[in-house]
């Protein structure tokens, strides 16, 4: 998994100044005042001048993770890439394994024991090698690329460029850092999440709950 921020714009300052905008008021440098604003528009879902900023992130991640993430369509952009296109050798997820939660349909509870992963990961990673070979097989073979994909297993790494407004990433982030979202999923979701308090720290702070974060 990988997350990486390729450019943003805009700034706390332009999310006190948007909201500033119905009295054609601006601020050239941004202060505590601005900092109460902010929190005030979060807190009374005034939520149109957090869509103003932008930011625009790089992330891998394998395809269940990214499918659950790309659920999330308002507000965001995405270009993903293509094995209909792309015949490099897949690259794959590290797993830590779980075990199953009885008392909930989705989900999982801690973690196997040191054997039970050792086991697991041999078997993934045999699987992973076997399926990888079989692909280029197919590919030396001439068979299309957007069938023998086809081949490839659940636990490859896909890559994807997510452009959105910070209240976008924000409400992907309070929904993905929630306790019973998937382990893999919240570990993209705290990178998502270190990066746009670094962009933009008080609407940040504002958006999303720091215990969730």
């Amino acid at each position: 998994m990988k997350v990486e921020l390729l450019g943003h714009y805009g700034s706390d300052l332009l999310v006190a100044n948007c909201a500033r905008t119905s009295f054609d008021r601006q601020h050239e440098a941004f202060t505590e005042g601005d900092a109460r604003l902010i929190r005030f528009l979060a807190r009374e879902g005034h939520n149109s001048p957090f869509f103003h900023p932008q930011a625009t992130l790089r992330i891998s991640a394998a395809i269940p993770i990214a499918r659950q993430l790309l659920r999330h369509q308002v507000g965001l952009a995405v270009s993903e890439v293509s094995r209909r296109y792309v015949r490099s050798s897949p690259e794959f997820e590290a797993l830590v394994w779980r075990h199953s939660n009885p008392d909930v349909k989705q989900g999982s509870a801690g973690p196997m024991s040191a054997d039970e992963q050792a086991d697991w990961t041999a078997i993934y990673d045999q699987h992973c090698r076997n399926a990888v070979r079989a692909y280029e097989a197919m590919l030396e073979a001439g068979v299309a690329p957007e069938q023998a994909r086809f081949i490839l297993p659940q636990g490859m790494l896909t890559t994807w460029t997510w452009t959105g407004s910070l209240f976008a990433f924000a409400r992907v982030c309070r929904e993905r850092l929630a306790p019973d979202a998937q382990s893999e999923v919240r570990d993209v979701a705290r990178a998502i999440a270190r990066i746009m308090s670094g962009c933009f720290h008080h609407s940040w702070a504002a958006l999303v709950p720091q215990e969730a974060a």
